[in-house]
């Protein structure tokens, strides 16, 4: 059923992925609060089995113990450091958006 999240990976292992999240948190350690850095844990977790997460704020929230304010803020940060990437989910089935779709992004060379 999420099958469909690994056309939007960037990395053939979650290895790979999760060493690019490692290497973003660290280069861009001091430009992130803790809570920013909770965000990506979830993303990065909910992406090991596709290379993409499918996740709705409320759960985000859920897992980092962060308010909704908090996680767009942590979402918005990620976004403005090319750390991830985001889509808006249109469901197919029943209309309307869904989720959205975060992606880890691979380190941009210099």
């Amino acid at each position: 059923m999420t099958q469909h999240l690994k056309q939007y990976s960037h990395f053939d292992t979650s290895s790979e992925m999760e060493g690019a999240a490692q290497q973003h948190t660290t280069l861009h350690w001091n430009k992130m609060t803790k809570s920013d850095r909770k965000v990506l844990e979830v993303i990065v977790r909910h992406s090991e089995e596709y290379g993409a997460a499918k996740l709705r704020y409320k759960t985000i929230e859920e897992s980092t113990g962060r308010s909704t304010a908090t996680v767009r803020r942590g979402i918005n940060k990620l976004l403005k450091l090319n750390i991830i990437q985001k889509f808006h989910y249109f469901h197919p089935v029943r209309g309307g958006i869904d989720a959205n779709i975060y992606v880890i992004l691979p380190i941009q060379a210099p």
